[in-house]
């Protein structure tokens, strides 16, 4: 073999490791880049599962982001300093002055646990290797799909399922590896969205996946979020892919426990009349939900970046659900809408966290349409089980369409 003919086939070999995502032998940045990027790689899938701690969020994303940060902190990276320090500065801001106001410990570690997860996330999506992100995408999506099958399978058949993943009899809904179903079908839609903007072929065959494991999470809030994906393709696939979703979950297929439709039905079926609060009103998880955005993000929104609120969270709410009439109390002092939990715990400095993210998120959007686009699911995000330390809304945000 020629040196020629060598030199041309290390060049081919570096090409393909390169599209596959994979570290290219002799590339040292690139290799120290997936050496940085493994642990979040590894963690994303299971950042639910096992559980050890109380609640939902578990330790492994952001011992993850802990060793990762430390291998992208140093460069000097694409992005520029106001984007990279603004959000940590304002989260780091949130953590100080809920600091001065909490009184109960345990919320506090819970919430500076978050904050700081997000800003770990944070330096290693405006700093570290966006191309090896999409792998880890496209891994969870399987391997939620697997389990989120088995789990489906499962309950239909009679076979043991509450050993593998979260699953709680009764509550309803597939949550695979997940907290529940809404977060298994709400970072189904946001995966989807991810690889969605990446415009690679490769995708197609995990976009559709991410769709089944939307149909499988059985999720209203899920079920509505997919619409903005949807508005991607031709009308006449729009069409026919709400068409063959309708069909699916009416005829007595019952992807899931809870859904859009069967709640629609259940609603209408004695009533001459379409209510959108009846649905609201029909499942508790939802009620809480559109009630604690409501509350904190437009009625209680003054005193919050006043400060001028008590930080019992619980005692507040339930006072303006007494007089509300439409919305249950609450038991907890746990606010389940990310962008209202800034809000209601900090104040200005949550505020300008939340819209940090929503202009440093729209940015590098190729078209109005496509910044419109984001805007739409960075909201849906806010309002939603996702939080503000969860990897894939970090990443998301941090996506660049034109690069």
């Amino acid at each position: 073999m020629t040196p020629n003919s060598t030199a041309l086939l290390e060049q081919r070999v570096l090409i393909a490791k390169t599209a596959s995502g994979l570290p290219a032998v002799g590339d040292r940045k690139h290799t120290a880049d997936f050496l940085g990027f493994l642990p979040i790689m590894a963690a994303m899938p299971f950042m639910y599962w096992p559980r050890i701690l109380e609640g939902d969020t578990q330790p492994w994303v952001a011992v993850a982001a802990l060793l990762s940060c430390f291998f992208f902190w140093p460069r000097s990276g694409r992005a520029g300093r106001i984007r990279l320090y603004l959000p940590i500065l304002a989260a780091l801001s949130c953590i100080a002055i809920y600091w001065f106001r909490q009184t109960d410990l345990q919320l506090f570690i819970r919430y500076a646990f978050i904050m700081l997860t997000f800003s770990m996330l944070w330096i290693v999506a405006c700093r570290g290797a966006q191309e090896f992100v999409g792998t880890a995408v496209r891994w969870t999506i399987v391997i939620w799909f697997a389990v989120g099958l088995y789990q489906f399978l499962a309950i239909r058949l009679g076979l043991p399922v509450e050993f593998f993943g979260r699953y709680v009899e009764g509550r309803g809904g597939i949550p695979s590896l997940t907290a529940e179903s809404s977060f298994y079908g709400s970072l189904a839609v946001l995966q989807l969205m991810y690889l969605l903007n990446e415009k690679n072929s490769k995708n197609r065959l995990f976009i559709i996946i991410s769709v089944f494991n939307v149909l499988l999470s059985g999720s209203l809030l899920a079920y509505v979020f997919l619409a903005i994906p949807l508005c991607r393709l031709d009308y006449k696939y729009i069409f026919l892919g709400a068409l063959s979703i309708f069909l699916l979950v009416t005829q007595d297929a019952k992807i899931g426990e809870t859904g859009l439709f069967s709640r629609i039905y259940n609603v209408s079926a004695g009533s001459t009349s379409f209510d959108p609060m009846e649905i609201v009103k029909s499942d508790a998880s939802t009620n809480l939900r559109v009630g604690q955005a409501i509350f904190t993000l437009y009625e209680n929104i003054d005193e919050s970046i006043l400060i001028k609120q008590t930080s019992s969270f619980r005692d507040e709410y339930n006072a303006w659900a007494s007089m509300q009439g439409d919305f249950l109390f609450t038991g907890s002092d746990f606010i389940l809408v990310s962008a209202g939990e800034a809000l209601f715990l900090s104040g200005p400095f949550g505020l300008i966290l939340v819209l940090s993210l929503m202009i440093f998120g729209t940015r590098g959007t190729p078209s109005k349409k496509r910044k419109l686009e984001k805007i739409a699911v960075i909201s849906l995000c806010f309002v939603s089980p996702i939080s503000f330390s969860n990897p894939f809304f970090v990443f998301y945000l941090a996506q660049r369409e034109d690069t």
